[in-house]
């Protein structure tokens, strides 16, 4: 990775949320946050060896620092390595609508980060977001992408969506679509 100019940092693994169609949870534990000095202190070296952005993963990032001391959220962890590290600029990976808040976005707006985000949508229809034991809603969703919109004009959105859930109806693919 010494030629590139983009490194990764994972800060969390594992996952509590048990959603019906995953195995992440029996298969990589609950959740574990890296403890955000060492997560900083990481960001920091990454950008002393010449990176210009770093993406911040783990398997349910959202869920950064809840095991921790103090419980940092995923928000204090990029504001301590973008003060630790200006010239860096953070891109976030994969993340749930209920981490993006109005505080955390207004905080995030704030802060070099890259305007592309990628939400873990799976459905936009309630009935399957309940099916798929998802800890949002649609509606929650809509208005983290507003939130989103309004702090970053040039921004950059992706998504994933499962079609064709066990006892999704026509009508719940019409809502998501």
């Amino acid at each position: 990775l010494e030629e590139r100019t983009r490194a990764m940092l994972k800060v969390q693994d594992g996952c509590v949320n048990f959603c019906s169609y995953c195995i992440i949870p029996y298969t990589r534990g609950p959740v574990r946050s890296a403890p955000l000095e060492l997560a900083v202190q990481q960001a920091k070296e990454l950008a002393q060896k010449g990176y210009k952005e770093i993406v911040i993963t783990g398997i349910e990032i959202a869920s950064y620092g809840k095991d921790l001391p103090g419980k940092p959220t995923l928000v204090d962890a990029c504001e301590a390595m973008c003060a630790a590290a200006p010239r860096l600029r953070l891109h976030l990976g994969s993340l749930e609508p209920r981490c993006l808040t109005e505080e955390a976005v207004a905080r995030l707006q704030k802060l070099n980060i890259c305007p592309h985000f990628h939400l873990s949508l799976q459905s936009g229809a309630d009935h399957v977001l309940n099916l798929m034991r998802r800890p949002y809603s649609a509606k929650m969703a809509r208005e983290a992408v507003e939130r989103l919109r309004a702090a970053f004009p040039t921004l950059g959105l992706t998504t994933d969506v499962i079609v064709g859930f066990p006892q999704e109806t026509e009508a719940d693919f019409e809502e998501t679509a």
